[in-house]
């Protein structure tokens, strides 16, 4: 299978998951628990239009590592193309106009920077950066998933899933780019060495 096909897919894969997620999943449970929540739905509202392209460049990203900035950018093209669609929700002006407005298209790039694991080029300039944002990708992920998770699961398990599960997921990938970084490394100094 050529590059090109396998960009196309993680794209539609990426693009169509973060339509999907938002329309079918949080959308309809923030409408069910956020007349609770008051100024925490405007919250989870938020988090939910900027976890939209992210998801789609971590998606994209994770399934082609290979020019993963033009995957999440086509990615991103996915996520609206399904949004204008797809999408039906209160807030759906305000969200097309967002991902065509071209405001969105940094988050899938921050999506895909996210879990670029290569010791060289963007990654590696961007890398303080990166290192940085990973505590604040996992909290617009949390308030992304906590309506879907206190909607559908009990309680004490929803709270767990809702911080734990993003929580776990951005240090593997933190230590994932960590080890991949210190492999490369290695194999550089023996490369010199030899």
């Amino acid at each position: 299978m050529s590059e090109w096909i396998r960009r196309g897919i993680a794209a539609v894969i990426g693009g169509v998951t973060g339509a999907v997620f938002v329309k079918s999943i949080a959308s309809p449970a923030l409408e069910r628990v956020g007349r609770m929540w008051e100024f925490g739905a405007v919250s989870s509202m938020l988090s939910q239009l900027l976890f939209m392209p992210v998801l789609a460049g971590i998606i994209a990203g994770l399934i082609q590592p290979l020019r993963i900035y033009l995957t999440a950018l086509a990615a991103h093209g996915v996520v609206t193309a399904t949004a204008i669609a797809y999408l039906q929700m209160p807030f759906q002006a305000g969200l097309i106009a967002f991902l065509i407005s071209g405001w969105s298209i940094p988050l899938a790039l921050w999506g895909a920077l996210l879990v670029d694991a290569r010791s060289s080029g963007r990654a590696q300039r961007l890398r303080g950066l990166r290192d940085l944002s990973y505590g604040l990708a996992c909290f617009v992920t949390v308030f992304a998933v906590l309506p879907p998770s206190v909607r559908w699961l009990p309680v004490p398990f929803s709270v767990f899933v809702a911080w734990g599960v993003p929580a776990g997921f951005f240090l593997w990938l933190a230590a994932r780019n960590r080890r991949a970084h210190a492999e490369d490394e290695q194999s550089y100094r023996r490369l010199r060495t030899t």
